[in-house]
């Protein structure tokens, strides 16, 4: 093994964690002093680890937080709820991992059928009318109003007419968060990887829920106007 390749005798491995989450470890090894590990030994690293893992995640916070910032602002500033897509869907294009994003809008007469009224970056998929009769996963998505993550795409079973359109396009992984507006589903904001498989992370899905809030509230503040 590598322990053996590098000559190593003993090693230490503790776990970073942050609101209950791993993300990462912290490891060490005695091998310039050959001397054993002991307790001692282990309890500063224990006693670290807490810290370091809140680092780590508050520094995943801040990394993201000029995004969301970006997008609050453009709430306010845009005039209207597709310049907010687009900048909804450009922010989140910023996600590692993610290779494209996309609004989709359910039709209001007819649910069957879905709109993409932005992407980033442009793939000619904007104002595509998309049918989703037969897509388990949709159904999925409107009744449970709850982000769903297919790592796998080419070999999941629930995307009926849609695999073909999915499979010319390379995708191999998405993250769908559904956009409720009064309490119902309008819409999705879908992330996706192409070409190669990516695992979305409770972050990711976080950060994409508070970027599909914004898009509701967008389309909330424009129907409330159009009333008023």
């Amino acid at each position: 093994g590598i322990a053996e390749e590098m000559a190593v005798r003993e090693w230490f491995c503790q776990l970073l964690t942050w609101n209950g989450k791993i993300v990462g470890k912290l490891s060490g090894d005695c091998k310039n002093s050959g001397r054993k590990l002991v307790a001692d030994d282990l309890r500063p690293i224990e006693l670290f680890a807490p810290l370091l893992g809140s680092a780590i995640g508050h520094a995943r916070l801040l990394t993201n937080l000029g995004s969301v910032l970006r997008v609050s602002s453009s709430a306010v500033t845009c005039d209207t709820p597709t310049e907010i897509m687009m900048e909804v869907c450009r922010a989140a294009r910023e996600i590692p991992g993610v290779d494209h994003s996309s609004v989709l809008l359910l039709d209001a007469d007819d649910l069957s059928l879905g709109r993409i009224e932005a992407e980033y970056p442009l793939w000619g998929a904007r104002g595509s009318t998309i049918p989703l009769p037969g897509v388990a996963l949709a159904k999925r998505l409107t009744e449970n109003r709850a982000p769903l993550v297919i790592p796998d795409v080419p070999n999941e079973l629930g995307f009926g007419r849609l695999r073909d359109i999915l499979a010319k396009l390379e995708i191999r992984s998405l993250l769908v968060v559904p956009i409720v507006s009064s309490g119902r589903p309008i819409g999705a904001l879908v992330l996706d990887a192409r070409k190669n498989s990516y695992k979305f992370t409770d972050a990711d899905i976080a950060l994409a829920t508070i970027y599909a809030s914004q898009v509701a509230v967008a389309i909330d503040n424009q129907r409330r106007q159009a009333e008023s």
